[in-house]
């Protein structure tokens, strides 16, 4: 094999691309189309299953529609990134997989400058498996098959390094400024980095005119850059504005994104403190070695460009994400491969494949896995949220958060067109001002804590990210739901809480209002609720109509609000108004008018459930039971109410399915049969046994009268004292246990 201190002769273009140095040059062919299939398959053979952070999807929305107010990209707006992607849009189905397809290409692309780094202080066999080594890292790997740009902008700047590291003779200085441009403009935040390496490559250029062809087309492509991002936003002014409002963001996500070191990107990156520890000590002592082999003056650009690049990603940048200390890792092969090749000579290219093979497959390997066949919770929620949202004829509210995922979607969807007024409305816990749609609507959220729930007691929840891949992610959209019509808190509210006893419930202000979606006819709303103790009374009104005045000072209870009050056919507004506010206390100087511990509807057009044996439970599902003694626990089915022989059943119901849970823990059977008031028999005989069993009965549209049905329980009586059973002497049917109605769709 050839010695690595020799880089190839200038003109072989054959032996630059060969990485191996095997005296046959078919077999050293061999092993680097080997190497580079290796790559390729674990690029575009385990590419993301969609974004797995919402920057993806600004850069993706950024090739639909450049605006940096609106974050698609955010400042300083990536422009090289972004023209990178139109132009493999033209050839893939969506901007997300332009972006996943140049990102996975380009990081195969670096194994060669690395290799062509690392053979100048290491044999070629070292040198090339250290590239590799580098390449499978569980950051590098894991972000290469994303749509960011700290892969492709790390490539230009590797490929200018080794231009350096080979001499900026002839046109390759024009070459070297070009390709540092090209690395700024697809990542312009690694300024500080590679504006050192450029320092350090004109500095050997003599004389310096030779500079100038690579400047001045660099000046050019940055200012056009510059001029064409100006003219997409509309003015300087809207330009200057977006980095400013940028610029806030960003110092205000600095001072919450803390961490120790084990938090670092820079160290979760690599696989843990272990691993980190042992690259540090082999990259150090490289380092030492090119100084030795090469120069000390390009040991220190070596460490100037790394040094700065990790102060800023410590100190400027979000520290703890992985995908920003993606160009320190890949730049630190060829350090690595000078650190192996000093320590072991002549087991160095064995070491770096075993070592290679065990990071490769223990770590990283399995987030690959997990990150090609799952999806982020946030992104898989937006995506089922729009087919929910169609069939049902629903607005769709996503959270702040999860907006850039639901407008990419919706580009998609449109074949990159948005209608002038898309179904989507920022939720009310957005910043922005909120505006309700006058239809029903589903709220995506990966914050499902801040709702009350689904009027209907329908969503969908997501989670369930590994904990191995959950520090390479964001930490956020790690668990989303889609709510179906929860109540929407607009105005001064709190986010739940919780009681001692664990009640879950929300604080709201003076004037503040609940947003509740168009209701069907005969439909009740029953507010669980209690005044904030005070003197002024808290008043109720639906829909501008007060419908309760409560004394300041009572107790939890129930307002009812009648369905001549409940509109069918737009959004329906409860409101909290209130003369004055109190403050808890005891630090707590929150203004606070009401304390909601639920909203719940029942009538014959929504689905609604729940038990029946007590006075209270049916009176909150607005059933009458005639005919039922007091509630008992049974062994088996929890507590019940016996009915007697012939009882009646009246509940809020229409055409519809409703779902009655009795049981008949009695010798002899009931031989149950259920009818409608007019007597036409709706079920039976039926046989419940001695546990609770759910029996459906289908409701025709006849058998309902003004919103209600009613029902009458028929069963051939059991009397416990006459049977000699016990002292007993009650007529006994069956037990009620629950009730649930869905209505016909």
């Amino acid at each position: 094999m050839r010695d690595g201190a020799d880089p190839g002769r200038a003109g072989d273009w054959l032996d630059r691309v060969l990485l191996f140095g095997c005296r046959w040059r078919w077999g050293d062919g061999l092993l680097t189309a080997l190497t580079a299939s290796l790559l390729l398959w674990s690029r575009f053979g385990l590419m993301a299953s969609g974004p797995w952070e919402w920057d993806e999807t600004l850069f993706a929305n950024g090739i639909y529609y450049f605006s940096l107010t609106a974050h698609y990209p955010q400042p300083p707006g990536f422009p090289g990134w972004i023209w990178l992607g139109h132009l493999l849009y033209l050839l893939t189905p969506t901007p997300l997989e332009a972006l996943q397809i140049a990102s996975a290409f380009l990081s195969v692309i670096a194994l060669w400058p690395l290799a062509l780094l690392g053979r100048r202080v290491a044999p070629r066999p070292v040198a090339a498996l250290a590239a590799v080594f580098v390449l499978l890292l569980p950051g590098p790997w894991l972000h290469a098959v994303r749509g960011f740009s700290s892969v492709p902008s790390a490539t230009f700047a590797l490929m200018a390094a080794a231009l350096l590291a080979g001499g900026l003779r002839g046109m390759r200085a024009t070459a070297f400024t070009l390709v540092i441009t090209a690395a700024f403009l697809i990542r312009p935040i690694l300024l500080p980095g590679l504006g050192l390496l450029w320092l350090g490559g004109a500095w050997t250029v003599r004389p310096l005119k030779r500079l100038i062809p690579g400047v001045v087309a660099g000046v050019a492509a940055v200012t056009g850059s510059v001029v064409w991002m100006v003219h997409a936003e509309g003015g300087w002014q809207r330009f200057v504005a977006a980095f400013v409002t940028h610029a806030e963001t960003q110092a205000h996500n600095l001072a919450h994104n803390l961490g120790g070191v084990p938090e670092l990107g820079l160290v979760k990156g690599l696989g843990g403190v272990g691993w980190t520890c042992v690259l540090v000590a082999l990259a150090a002592t490289g380092l030492a070695v090119w100084a030795r082999k090469v120069s000390r003056r390009s040991a220190l650009l070596w460490l100037a460009v790394l040094g700065v690049t990790v102060l800023q990603l410590v100190f400027l940048q979000n520290r703890t994400y992985t995908r920003y200390a993606v160009p320190v890792h890949l730049a630190m092969a060829p350090l690595l491969a000078a650190g192996v090749a000093a320590i072991m000579p002549v087991a160095g290219s064995i070491a770096a494949f075993i070592l290679a093979g065990m990071l490769a497959f223990n770590v990283s390997y399995p987030l690959l896995v997990t990150q090609h066949t799952g999806k982020l919770p946030g992104w898989a929620a937006v995506e089922a949220s729009f087919p929910i949202a169609k069939r049902h004829h629903r607005a769709v509210l996503p959270e702040a958060g999860l907006y850039p995922f639901a407008n990419y979607l919706w580009h998609v969807k449109g074949g990159g067109v948005v209608p002038p007024h898309p179904p989507l409305l920022l939720s009310p816990w957005a910043p922005e001002p909120f505006t309700a749609p006058e239809r029903s609507w589903i709220v995506v959220t990966d914050h499902p804590g801040w709702y009350l729930g689904s009027l209907t007691g329908k969503h969908i929840l997501w989670s369930g990210v590994p904990r191995d891949l959950v520090p390479f992610t964001q930490g956020r959209f790690l668990k989303a739901a889609v709510i179906d019509d929860p109540p929407l808190a607009l105005g001064k509210w709190w986010p739940p809480e919780r009681t001692p006893s664990g009640i879950r419930f929300m604080w709201g202000s003076a004037g503040t209002t609940l947003a509740l979606p168009p209701l069907p006819a005969w439909t009740w709303i029953r507010l669980d609720l209690r005044p904030a103790p005070g003197q002024e009374p808290l008043v109720v009104r639906a829909n501008g109509t007060t419908v309760a005045s409560l004394p300041g000072r009572s107790g939890r209870l129930v307002v009812w609000i009648p369905p001549e009050r409940v509109s069918a056919d737009s959004i329906n507004r409860v409101r909290f108004d209130r003369r004055a506010v109190y403050p808890p206390g005891h630090g707590d100087h929150r203004p606070l008018a009401v304390q909601l511990f639920g909203v719940e509807l029942t009538g014959p057009g929504v689905p609604w459930h729940g038990p029946l044996a007590t006075r209270a439970q049916r009176a909150r599902l607005r059933v009458r039971v005639t005919g039922a003694y007091a509630p008992e626990r049974f062994p088996r089915g929890g507590t019940g109410c016996w009915l007697r022989p012939h009882s009646e059943l009246d509940v809020p119901a229409g055409s519809g399915e409703l779902v009655l849970v009795l049981a008949a823990p009695r010798p002899s059977p009931p031989e149950l049969e259920i009818r409608t008031s007019s007597g036409a028999k709706l079920a039976g005989p039926l046989h419940p046994g001695p546990r609770p069993g759910r029996f459906c009965l289908h409701v025709p549209p006849g058998a309902v009268k003004d919103g209600r049905l009613h029902l009458r329980l028929e069963s051939v009586g059991f009397n416990p004292a006459r049977a000699g059973v016990s002292q007993d002497r009650r007529d006994l049917g069956v037990v009620l246990f629950a009730a649930a109605f869905e209505p016909a769709r």
